[in-house]
């Protein structure tokens, strides 16, 4: 099932459309790679967690689709949980230093067990220098375990891109 959801989305972001990019500003910079670490917190119906979060992310076509690998690993009352997720991801530069992204893809917890899911994130990224920026993203899961449960959550930190 997870296989066929992350071959749906690659067909469907390889198969759309896209309008022609808008010309990116003069003193806009292109980063074809990003790595970013940060804080992560998740939020559950009847728990909080925190811990650290990570990711890799690449402009696979320019201006229409970008991928990103992320890991997190989280605490709570019933111990740890480490995840990883593929996200495909819409950018949209709202400025030459602001970037916004929309996005979706398949999830993998392990937890007493591992389960998957899909999640849906939003991705800001701000860049105050030419390399160095700041990330912020909420995302909201849905995971299928003895049934689906769902979650928010939050990551923001550092981020470097060339």
């Amino acid at each position: 099932m997870l296989a066929f959801w992350t071959a749906g989305l690659m067909v469907l972001a390889l198969t759309a459309s896209p309008k022609e990019p808008a010309a990116a500003p003069e003193d806009a910079e292109e980063r074809s790679v990003v790595v970013g670490v940060g804080v992560a917190l998740e939020l559950e119906p009847r728990a909080f967690k925190g811990g650290a979060a990570t990711f890799v992310e690449y402009e696979a076509l320019p201006g229409a689709l970008e991928l990103e690998l992320g890991g997190q690993s989280v605490w709570g009352h019933a111990g740890r949980e480490l995840s990883g997720d593929l996200i495909f991801k819409w950018p949209h530069r709202l400025a030459p230093s602001l970037e916004v992204m929309v996005g979706a893809g398949p999830t993998v917890v392990v937890a007493h067990g591992s389960s998957w899911g899909v999640e849906a994130a939003v991705d800001v990224m701000w860049w105050p220098t030419r390399r160095v920026g700041v990330g912020v993203e909420p995302v909201y899961d849905v995971l299928f375990r003895a049934g689906a449960s769902s979650s928010f959550g939050v990551t923001a930190g550092p981020i470097v891109g060339w």
